[in-house]
């Protein structure tokens, strides 16, 4: 059997390209069984899923995500596949991720929610409870057991070569080869990403999205494509004004202990400027300052995000709209962030980065 656990979109400029047609395209000719749901199937908005939806040739599943109205489910909850006289149930479940990811869809975002997991698996388990005996298997994928399908690699080409048309151009060359090899930590490569984003927006501080930056390393030659392989989430950018105390507890919403414990949370690049030092075993900074001063609890600065982290704010940063309104209305400061460091990086080359100490971690 062959069944698909979600997120069959994204990750290449095909994809980025054609809005995940090309891929459910790949998907009908690999003829999975069943497929489900998870965070980057949302990425072209809720939609537009719902017409991948229809154009694929097997069933896509999920059984908690609700139109918030009704509560009537947007999937078919479940599938029944059988297999050597032998019935299996696959459930499809998604976790709040999911939510945050569809909260950027302004259409309809706002009218979906998702049910408790474990009530929806249980319900549907009462209705089909009979367990049988099995033995399984691993199968490794190899040369040998996934062979090349010709057929396959006809279909990527046609797609292939128009892209290429498009994206197989230099936009510049670094100096050096930049990492980003884990997304709790600061990277070479989040570095120049936020400061970019900083010097031409003119804030006093970019928070990046660690896990927008898809790419472990970029460069030294940089391919339009490489580009939007390593941040194919065009977005755009958010100006909110905190003070010096709300930036303080946005901080330590991100530096919070799940961050490090390998549990999935949003982590963030700070641009030039900031400085800190966080002791995880006294849960305090030792060191916070930007641009050389401690922080000023009353002062109000700059802070720039992008659409995704905006929407989910109260979540990631422990802050909410409301408050953030309190102080300032925020202002959209650009469209699209990866137009701003494609413009910058043609017009600045030889560019380099490295690790500085913006933000040191501690036992």
């Amino acid at each position: 059997m062959y069944a698909i656990a979600g997120d069959m979109f994204r990750g290449s400029v095909i994809d980025s390209e054609y809005k995940g047609v090309s891929t459910i395209g790949i998907m009908n000719l690999l003829g999975p069984d069943v497929a489900t749901i998870g965070n980057h199937e949302v990425d072209y908005g809720l939609s537009h899923l719902l017409f991948l939806e229809k154009c694929a040739n097997f069933p896509i599943i999920n059984a908690n995500f609700h139109i918030r109205a009704n509560r009537r489910r947007l999937f078919q909850p479940f599938y029944i596949a059988e297999m050597d006289g032998m019935k299996i149930l696959f459930i499809g479940i998604i976790t709040e991720d999911v939510l945050a990811q569809a909260k950027v869809d302004e259409l309809i975002g706002s009218f979906v929610d998702i049910g408790e997991a474990a009530q929806e698996v249980g319900n549907i388990c009462n209705a089909y409870n009979a367990i049988d005996t099995f033995t399984w298997q691993l199968i490794p994928i190899n040369n040998e057991t996934c062979r090349k399908d010709e057929e396959m690699e006809q279909f990527i080409n046609h797609y292939r070569v128009e892209t290429d048309k498009k994206y197989d151009r230099i936009v510049t060359r670094f100096t050096n080869c930049l990492t980003h090899p884990a997304r709790n930590q600061e990277t070479a490569l989040g570095n120049l990403i936020a400061d970019i984003l900083c010097d031409s927006l003119g804030i006093d501080l970019m928070l990046m999205g660690s896990g927008a930056i898809r790419s472990y390393e970029l460069g030294p030659v940089v391919h339009y494509q490489n580009l939007v392989e390593c941040l194919p989430y065009d977005e755009a950018v958010y100006m909110l004004q905190v003070n010096g105390e709300q930036m303080e507890r946005m901080l330590r919403r991100i530096l919070r202990e799940e961050a490090f414990e390998g549990e999935h949370t949003e982590f963030y690049q700070f641009s030039h400027g900031m400085q800190i030092t966080w002791s995880r075993g006294k849960q305090e900074f030792e060191t916070l300052t930007l641009d050389g001063k401690v922080l000023d609890k009353q002062k109000f600065y700059t802070i720039a995000l992008s659409k995704f982290h905006y929407m989910n704010m109260q979540k990631f940063l422990n802050i909410s709209l409301e408050e953030i309104k309190i102080n300032a209305p925020p202002r959209v400061l650009a469209t699209s962030y990866r137009d701003i460091v494609e413009e910058y990086m043609m017009m600045n080359p030889h560019l380099s980065s490295e690790v500085e100490g913006r933000l040191i971690v501690k036992a």
